[in-house]
């Protein structure tokens, strides 16, 4: 997410601009090849789906789905990651935004916050429940914006 940010500031003449648009390409390689077939989404520790424990996260697969949506607009990636940043927008809708007792919504699954942790102690780091109107929600909603203001005026 934050490398498709930074290209909007990094000079379009500059020598290395290329390495870094080619830096994207191979990680949105590598994460595609994990997301979840079955929901578009993508798990906390991305090559252990199987792992006990593991789940589904949040802000990861906001994050992803965000960078890949905004990344094929500005011409960054092919425009097959349009179908990825979809399956996750769907995934998302589908999994893990539910309306509360209030009539909020929330989003489900959020990591409480891995760090660089050794991927077992990030595994025992309990999910949280994020309220919208409790929690950053930032990516979230800039997950959501390239998608569904495909036509219309678009942030960055």
């Amino acid at each position: 997410m934050a490398l498709v940010d930074v290209l909007d500031h990094f000079p379009q003449e500059h020598a290395r601009r290329q390495e870094l648009i080619a830096i994207l390409d191979t990680t949105a390689s590598a994460i595609v090849k994990v997301q979840d077939e079955a929901t578009g989404l993508w798990y906390q520790i991305l090559d252990l789906p199987e792992r006990e424990g593991n789940y589904l996260e949040a802000s990861a697969s906001t994050m992803f789905v965000y960078a890949f949506a905004k990344a094929v607009r500005k011409g960054y990636l092919a425009q097959d990651y349009l179908l990825m940043a979809w399956r996750g927008y769907h995934g998302l809708l589908q999994n893990l935004i539910k309306v509360d007792s209030q009539g909020l919504l929330t989003l489900e699954n959020v990591c409480g916050g891995a760090g660089l942790a050794v991927s077992h102690i990030a595994m025992a780091r309990s999910s949280i429940t994020s309220p919208k109107r409790s929690s950053p929600t930032t990516p979230r909603v800039w997950a959501i914006h390239p998608c569904r203001a495909r036509n219309g005026a678009r942030r960055g």
